[in-house]
């Protein structure tokens, strides 16, 4: 294979569930370049409206560690080797980490990326498996993050493709009743993912029992608005109690 020249590599191929985490070292580096900003903008992370540069890119160590499939240690790690290499170089802005992609000129051409080019779509998974004759049934973008409630002050915060079964099969043999506090806008499976891991991962140390959490509503809803904020997705959408 020859080192020299380009491929068009679009974003959509890190949310295909056919490539599933862990990411290699390789795989990291490419996520970096292809999710940082191609043009100046302003990007929300949490409560905060970061200003990014051209090459940068706005993410929490636990993000990265979601979005990867790797332990925090792993990330922050990778990163102080890729600044001793210079490839990326982190920075501090407002409780935000700011990575920048050095070199993003050479690994971007100069090509038209405002809406001239349209981006395809990349086929079922099924169809990259050999042998397999049945195409899978796939919903890349039919995947929910939750958060529930029991009546036992228990909160659980967790992604479905069918909400209501989910309900239903936790309250199964659960004697407090079980409702949906809040929702998120229909995910790919590794947008899900990746935003429940890192919610997850910020309120670890609230952990009960199980799946299940001990902490107030508010510390959850700021968990998961935070990580979906840092993927570009709104906020959770809150049911009425009935």
């Amino acid at each position: 294979m020859s080192s020299r020249g380009y491929v068009r590599l679009y974003r959509s191929i890190f949310a295909h569930e056919f490539f599933r985490p862990p990411f290699s070292d390789r795989e990291a580096f490419m996520w970096l370049i292809c999710e940082a900003a191609w043009r100046p903008r302003q990007r929300r992370v949490g409560q905060f409206l970061v200003a990014l540069s051209r090459g940068e890119v706005a993410a929490s160590l636990r993000h990265l560690a979601g979005v990867w499939g790797w332990k925090v240690g792993a990330v922050r790690s990778f990163l102080v080797r890729l600044e001793r290499q210079e490839m990326a170089r982190s920075r501090a802005e407002m409780g935000v980490n700011i990575i920048t992609v050095l070199n993003y000129e050479k690994y971007q051409l100069d090509i038209p990326t405002d809406g001239e080019l349209q981006e395809p779509v990349l086929p079922p998974a099924a169809c990259l498996r050999p042998g397999n004759s049945k195409p899978r049934r796939t919903d890349a973008a039919q995947c929910l993050v939750y958060v529930m409630a029991s009546s036992d002050g228990c909160l659980k915060v967790g992604i479905s493709r069918n909400l209501s079964r989910r309900l239903g099969a936790l309250q199964t043999g659960n004697p407090n009743p079980i409702r949906v506090l809040a929702e998120s806008v229909p995910l790919s499976v590794n947008e899900a993912r990746a935003i429940e891991s890192a919610a997850l991962a910020a309120l670890a140390s609230h952990r009960a029992k199980g799946e299940w959490l001990v902490c107030e509503k508010n510390s959850v809803m700021t968990a998961v608005n935070a990580a979906l904020a840092i993927s570009g997705k709104p906020a959770m959408s809150e049911r009425r109690a009935e």
